[in-house]
């Protein structure tokens, strides 16, 4: 009877509103989608007696052939005890304006229908991160109400491929959820992940001399071509400390910047650079180092001294050889006056 059930809990809410429209099939033979089911109370299918979705946790779905609009997949359902049944096969026609739970067509747009019924079409489109990628994905929801009991509908569609990533419907009864079920991907063979970090590269500081009452601007370019930067952070030490972070600013194009207080003279700076991507893919960049270094004359003090000392040296040799030749140089007396005898 589960074996039965499951094809059936793939078509539930397939209508027989036939159209001419043509559809794009976003999957190919060989592409698997892999769900985690959750259900909770007894939920029958369209309000049938006695036909209740099957006490499943997970479903693996596996396309083996699309001609047309038609597609032939099967379907493997592991259960709540832990068993596994052994696959089944459906074939699923979306020309034939099926909504098939797993799968719509590729491509819509907002007030496309998506199969539920013609009045039920794509409320909008969002980009989102699914199965760590940026994805386009076609939202709908659905509400509607009898008396005490409410059916709330929702899902989630890759807008490229068709699949689902996540679909709900709950039954409520005063305002109470009796019954709902739930499907999320796990894992999809034709969505290709966001699994690389960000880039961080041109990582500069300025000034390249800084003193105590400098503070320190680094600089890093960060690129993420995939699912985009999240976070950038500057961690730094000062002499040998614990690490410290601020979080970089974007200032121009890829450009983060965030500036290290000043620090006191002589102290050893590290700092380097992380960065996150929407998916949660982080890198961090070569830690690099300065010196907090006081300056006089553009000189750090060492080497002014040095200098200055060196100034001191000359100018008392000076003086010295200037003194001791002056008391070398002989003393002339004025030439006296010739007395002539007569």
């Amino acid at each position: 009877m589960k074996k039965i059930l499951w094809p059936m809990l793939l078509l539930f809410l397939s209508t027989l509103v036939p159209t001419s429209n043509a559809v794009s099939v976003g999957v190919k033979p060989g592409d698997k989608v892999s769900y985690g089911v959750s259900i909770y109370g007894n939920l029958s299918i369209l309000g049938v007696t006695g036909l209740t979705v099957p006490p499943i946790n997970a479903a693996d779905i596996e396309v083996k052939g699309v001609s047309g609009s038609v597609i032939n997949f099967t379907a493997t359902v592991t259960f709540q005890n832990g068993t596994k049944a052994p696959p089944s096969s459906s074939t699923m026609n979306l020309s034939a304006n099926t909504f098939g739970l797993w799968i719509i067509p590729a491509g819509l747009n907002k007030g496309d229908p998506v199969g539920l019924g013609p009045c039920v079409v794509v409320n909008e489109t969002r980009s989102e991160i699914w199965l760590k990628a940026r994805r386009t994905i076609c939202y709908f929801a659905l509400l509607a109400s009898t008396g005490v009991r409410t059916v709330n509908v929702t899902g989630h569609y890759d807008r490229e491929t068709g699949i689902c990533f996540s679909f709900f419907v709950g039954v409520l009864e005063d305002s109470v959820v009796k019954a709902s079920f739930a499907m999320t991907i796990q894992s999809a063979s034709m969505i290709v992940g966001d699994y690389t970090p960000p880039s961080i590269s041109n990582v500069v500081y300025d000034p390249k001399k800084p003193q105590p009452s400098d503070a320190v601007t680094v600089s890093a370019n960060v690129i993420d071509t995939e699912s985009g930067v999240k976070a950038v952070i500057l961690l730094y030490t000062a002499g040998g400390g614990t690490w410290t972070s601020l979080p970089m600013s974007l200032s121009t194009g890829s450009n983060y910047t965030a500036a290290i207080p000043k620090q006191s003279d002589g102290t050893i700076v590290e700092f380097k650079v992380k960065a996150e991507d929407n998916v949660g893919n982080t890198v961090e960049s070569a830690v690099g180092s300065y010196t907090v270094k006081a300056l006089i004359f553009g000189m750090e003090l060492a080497a002014f001294y040095s200098l200055a000392g060196v100034l001191v040296i000359v100018v008392a040799l000076v003086a010295i050889l200037l003194f001791r030749r002056r008391r070398k140089a002989p003393i002339l007396s004025p030439p006296t006056a010739r007395t002539n005898l007569v």
